[in-house]
């Protein structure tokens, strides 16, 4: 059985190799990917640089190895059953099914070689940009110890009056039943769960002069008295950006352990954007936590969501982080060249190949799908009569969530912002994506492919 289905996708690899898309492909990245540090400039730093090549290599290997890996399934068994070809394959000791797995192995196997070769060339371009251009010392320095490094993100909990939250809410959802608030169609619970996030989002708001507290838990202690950790934060302002004569926040970062602040960060940063600074690892205290307090300067209020204060410590190498980020491409490859090949055990190649076109568009925007459909109308700019406009918005609703449902969102397994931000991408990221991806939804997909195959006349006897 095994020795059938390599023969199958060893076959395989010998079409893609003639397959001018597959060519044009290796081309393109073997004459682009050694020219892009002196295509691309960025911002004027290293860093931003090297940020830069990281990002346009791995978003240009994404889109090209999936329309890749669409197109050579595809075309590869839609153009068999269209030529007559598959009528030998049938009559050779091959099952269906092992004809259908030696086409999805040889694709993924291709497109494996094809990340390889990607990462192997972007890690050494990567590398030069970052030590060969010229420019200053301390930026190269910089680029090492924030991009190309795999730095752990352990998120830092707010210390907010949790029992006085609820509390309030509960006292807000006794004065809306007194005043017959609630319909009969309410639950109490989930208006209670509501109110408690409401007030929640107050208590993470930091009026002007006020100060917020964060603790992070299970650091690692520094094995050298050089190491140094980053606090990387993300806040909002209450009037937008920008807001005004002055578009920054000001504020006091105090760092150290609960009996005081050890080291001092007097920040001026755009709100709405991740910023870094980077501390001495010996703040982290002897049980491993370290305590974060934000002094509000500015006469705004300001507020810091759930996860946005994280602490960012060395974990590991830049190369196992991109070899991490690889292989989440390759699942999602994987899982579209099981859905590529139940298609063509049905369709023909233009329609087979114009449908996975499509099914890799959900699956890229499926993460904006589930956006849209919190807005308040989805039918809005549409003047309809009557109920007609609420019947519309509901069916078009139920319509996205089952395309939601049914596709996976690539977005959640994409390794780009992690990448280039030096932050470690964990392995249950990776083992959720191999088992989600492949296991789970491509197995499904392949065995109702390999169930339509087995069905499906190939050729009619005619008397």
């Amino acid at each position: 059985m095994l020795t059938r289905i390599y023969s199958m996708a060893r076959k395989t690899w010998s079409e893609a190799f003639h397959n001018r898309a597959a060519v044009m492909i290796l081309v393109l990245f073997v004459c682009l990917l050694p020219a892009l540090p002196f295509l691309v400039k960025g911002d004027g730093t290293q860093k931003g640089l090297v940020q830069l090549i990281l990002t346009y290599t791995f978003l240009l290997a994404k889109w090209l190895i999936c329309l890749l890996t669409c197109v050579l399934v595809t075309s590869s068994i839609c153009g068999e059953i269209e030529r007559k070809e598959i009528l030998i394959t049938d009559t050779k000791p091959l099952r269906r099914w092992e004809f259908l797995v030696g086409k999805w192995l040889g694709v993924v196997l291709l497109d494996a070689f094809l990340l390889l070769w990607i990462g192997s060339v972007t890690y050494a371009v990567t590398l030069y940009a970052a030590r060969t251009r010229v420019g200053l010392e301390e930026q190269r320095e910089q680029t090492f110890r924030e991009v190309l490094v795999s730095r752990r993100a352990i998120s830092a909990r707010a210390i907010l009056a949790e029992d006085k939250i609820k509390e309030s809410a509960r006292q807000e959802l006794r004065s809306m039943i007194e005043r017959f608030e609630l319909g009969p169609q309410d639950d109490e619970k989930e208006v209670l769960i509501s109110l408690e996030k409401k007030y929640e989002r107050w208590a993470r708001s930091i009026p002007p002069g006020a100060a917020a507290r964060w603790v992070a838990e299970g650091l690692r202690l520094p094995n050298d008295p050089s190491e140094s950790i980053h606090v990387r934060y993300t806040y909002q302002s209450s009037e937008g950006q920008p807001f005004g004569e002055r578009d920054t926040i000001q504020g006091l970062w105090r760092i150290g352990s609960q009996e005081g602040a050890i080291y001092q960060m007097l920040v001026d940063a755009t709100p709405g954007t991740a910023h870094e600074f980077e501390v001495p690892a010996d703040a982290i205290a002897e049980d491993g936590t370290l305590t974060l307090q934000f002094m509000h300067q500015t006469p705004i209020l300001t507020l810091f969501q759930e996860q946005d204060v994280q602490v960012l410590q060395g974990a590991g190498p830049f190369y196992l982080n991109a070899i991490k980020a690889l292989s989440l491409l390759l699942f999602q490859a994987a899982f579209l060249a099981a859905f590529a090949v139940a298609v063509s055990t049905y369709l023909t190649f233009p329609v087979a190949a114009l449908v996975m076109f499509a099914v890799f568009m959900v699956c890229l925007g499926g993460q904006g799908i589930a956006d849209l459909m919190t807005t308040s109308s989805m039918v809005q700019p549409f003047h309809l009569p009557g109920r007609s406009s609420f019947v519309v918005d509901q069916g078009l609703r139920a319509f996205l969530r089952i395309v939601t449902t049914a596709f996976p969102k690539f977005g959640e397994y994409d390794p780009v912002d992690r990448l280039i931000t030096g932050r470690e991408i964990p392995m249950t990221l990776v083992a959720e994506a191999a088992g989600f991806l492949v296991f789970l939804r491509g197995v499904s997909v392949g065995l109702l492919g390999c169930w339509i195959y087995r069905c499906r006349e190939l050729a009619r006897v005619i008397a």
